[in-house]
Formats: C-alpha cells, structure tokens, sequence
C-alpha cells in the first residue's frame, strides 16, 4: 500500500470534478509535476483527455491563500522513489524539499532525486502510468539514489 499525505480533501474533490465534467476523476498521489518544483499538488486523473484543455491530469494547490489548477500530464514521466516501512507500506517525497521520516530512517528529493539514510533494500522506484503506479526495477547504476 501506498501512504499518500494530499494536502486538500480529496474526496471533495473526486466528487465535484467528476459531477462537473460527467467522467470519473481519481486522486493520484500529491507531488511536484516536474523535477525542480519546492511544493506539491494535489494530481488527479481522469481517464479520457479534458475536452478543452486536452490533458489527463489536473493538479490542485493552495500557495498563500490561493487555489491553483494546472495541467499534470508531466507525472507520468517522473520516478517516484519510495522507502518501504515496517509495515510494508510505501512512502514518497511530495517534493524536493520534502524530507520525510519512516521508521527512523529519512527520505529527501521528491521528483528531482532521492537522498536516503535507509539501507537500498528498502528503496524501490514507481512510475504513474494511466492514474496507477507501476512498480519498475531500480538499476542501482543508472538512478539518481543518494545515500547519506
């Protein structure tokens, strides 16, 4: 299982969009859209392209008080690193200034790299692909793992 921590009520939101445009949108995680981003949204999906804006992925924030959307088709070619807890439930930096603590053990870098105190045992790598995440195989030699 994945832990997901979005930063508005999600389920409002599902509900609401997919009222307003008739398709079913669902929460997706909450994340940068692109490397170099210092916050997150809250990524939504829905399964059919937005008919005036073309995209499959909406993002909702709040920055100082005010509501932004903006088109998160970018998520799907982003790595999301996540360290597993004891439970064996999955965690993730939202982005690259979001340090978290699992079980003792830090995790650093959201979309742009992954900074970790934890052994790469319990590290492993994510895509998005069509609103879910895929598990991918991590190549210890080719990925942006930084351990501290």
């Amino acid at each position: 299982m994945i832990k997901h921590y979005p930063i508005l009520n999600i389920k409002d939101i599902e509900k609401h969009y997919t009222e307003k445009d008739g398709v079913l949108i669902k929460y997706v995680c909450t994340s940068s859209i692109n490397s170099g981003a210092t916050f997150a949204y809250d990524i939504f999906y829905r399964n059919s392209p937005h008919p005036k804006f073309g995209n499959r992925y909406f993002g909702i924030s709040v920055i100082n008080k005010i509501a932004y959307i903006t088109n998160a088709d970018s998520i799907e070619g982003l790595d999301f690193y996540m360290i597993k807890d004891n439970n064996d439930d999955y965690h993730y930096s939202q982005h690259r200034h979001h340090c978290i603590d699992v079980d003792g053990f830090i995790l650093d870098g959201g979309r742009a790299y992954c900074r970790t105190s934890a052994m790469s045992a319990k590290i492993e790598l994510f895509k998005i692909k069509n609103g879910n995440f895929i598990q991918k195989k991590l190549n210890y030699y080719e990925n942006k793992l930084y351990q501290v």
